[in-house]
């Protein structure tokens, strides 16, 4: 279930002191292993049997309707769509090229011939009009080209921390328990991160797209914010888009498309730069010629960006209908009101991470770390105030589904939940934290995580600050 999330992207153009303002403290003051171990055994283990009833509560497949006919039938034609836009593009640039061909070979021997000038200025001038048209089309089919060589899936994975079967039973046992009721595919490992999100998606690359190979990714602020219900209900939404694995397949080929797309009409590259480079050189008529072909560079990133717009405006349409299809697992796993009390808490997390990222990003520029970043979270979230509370809920409910939305809005999704009006077969309502045995210390390495992806440097224990000391910069007027 994706909510707006503010985490690394929040600081990618934010003026950060130099690793070295950072300054570390003495190794005395570092999380060493004698003192974590302390603080996992500080944990105390809850009477309540989870495993026992894990098993009783999930111990069948749930029922679940079938998808609209409809619905099947716009994963087909949007496939096809969206597997005819690049070859699409590149019909355009073979179409270019065979006219620039054309030019060549056909209509400048013809002008040249019947012009009938042989000498003088006149012919410098008659060439340099008939070559310039050759030399810009050269330019731009070799742009054109470009594209079709950057790779159509392009990660780069951030630092995330892997959970054990072995460390966790618990949340392992809930995994795999909503993933047999469901009939979905088991997870080959679990992740979490500081993010106030949940995600499920196949491996890096096409390999882990065709082998199945499932990676769950949670956010540790939900653990802390949400019931164990809830949290279940948004892992069956996640794991539900992979219930159907030719839509899941089609939709990370289609998200591939869309991002090649966008790569190619904003991204520059070395070539991009020689021209600039050769404009900026060039102190002859021949910066005439170079103009207009960075003109035309321009113009055929224009068409790109239709191409991309028409795309992502399809797929978007689709990745909508894959959302309420997945809430259909959500429902019937947790019920329509637990469906409507999670979307809502995803909203105050998700306007406490957002508020945490701002105080976060003020104390890195004074060169403070904090200890304990989704802790921060949490105690921004447990100390709303009326009138906050009052305005997050009152965005929601106005808010309205843009056409390149990927995401229905929360209001919509709650809409359908009452018309279905399901109960839920699971009922655990304890806090999710207690799932995880080491959440406090799980808390502080996914904070080193963070800082890794931020700054670009593991950072030592003892450059690290108590965040119970800093909790003052979350409520300033």
């Amino acid at each position: 279930m994706e909510i707006d999330n503010v985490g690394d992207d929040f600081f990618a153009n934010l003026e950060l002191p130099p690793a070295a303002a950072f300054p570390v403290k003495s190794a005395t003051a570092a999380i060493g292993d004698t003192t974590i171990q302390t603080a996992l055994q500080s944990n105390l283990k809850s009477k309540f049997d989870y495993g026992k009833e894990i098993e009783k509560q999930l111990s069948e497949p749930i029922k679940l309707r079938r998808a609209s006919l409809g619905y099947r039938a716009s994963l087909g034609l949007l496939s096809i769509f969206m597997m005819s836009m690049p070859l699409a593009y590149a019909a355009f640039v073979g179409l270019t090229a065979w006219l620039v061909y054309y030019y060549t070979f056909n209509i400048v021997p013809d002008v040249a011939q019947e012009t009938g000038i042989r000498g003088g200025r006149a012919m410098i001038i008659m060439w340099m009009a008939l070559i310039t048209p050759i030399i810009v089309g050269v330019i731009v089919v070799v742009f054109m080209c470009k594209p079709i060589f950057f790779s159509l899936v392009d990660f780069s994975p951030s630092r995330t921390r892997t959970l054990t079967r072995t460390g966790e039973p618990l949340l392992f046992e809930l995994v795999d328990r909503i993933c047999e009721t469901i009939r979905a595919p088991k997870p080959v490992r679990i992740e979490v991160d500081s993010q106030v999100n949940a995600s499920a998606s196949y491996g890096a690359g096409l390999k882990g797209i065709f082998k199945s190979e499932l990676v769950l990714r949670i956010g540790t602020p939900l653990v802390a914010g949400l019931s164990v219900r809830q949290l279940a209900g948004i892992l069956a939404h996640e794991f539900g888009h992979f219930s159907q694995g030719a839509g899941m397949r089609a939709q990370l080929i289609i998200g591939a498309i869309n991002a090649w797309f966008a790569k190619v009409v904003f991204a520059r590259d070395a070539v991009d730069e020689l021209l600039d480079d050769a404009i900026e050189d060039s102190e002859s008529l021949f910066v005439f010629v170079l103009l207009l072909a960075r003109g035309c560079v321009g113009l055929v990133r224009w068409i790109l960006w239709g191409f991309m717009v028409a795309a992502y405006t399809a797929s978007s349409a689709f990745s909508r209908q894959m959302e309420f299809d997945a809430d259909r697992y959500e429902l019937a796993l947790v019920g329509s009101d637990v469906f409507i009390s999670t979307g809502e808490e995803l909203h105050r997390l998700g306007y406490a991470n957002e508020k945490s990222m701002q105080a976060l990003a003020e104390l890195m520029q004074k060169a403070v770390l904090i200890d304990n970043i989704p802790k921060m979270i949490q105690v921004c979230r447990n100390k709303m105030t009326a009138d906050e509370l009052c305005m997050i809920h009152q965005a929601m409910m106005v808010a309205k589904t843009g056409l390149l939305d990927t995401h229905p809005c929360t209001r919509q999704r709650n809409e359908a939940a009452t018309r279905i009006a399901e109960s839920g077969v699971f009922t655990i309502d304890r806090p999710a934290r207690e799932l995880i045995r080491h959440y406090d210390a799980l808390c502080v390495n996914v904070t080193n995580d963070f800082y890794r992806n931020v700054i670009g440097r593991l950072v030592d224990p003892g450059e690290l600050q108590p965040v119970d000391s800093h909790l003052h910069v979350l409520f300033r007027s």
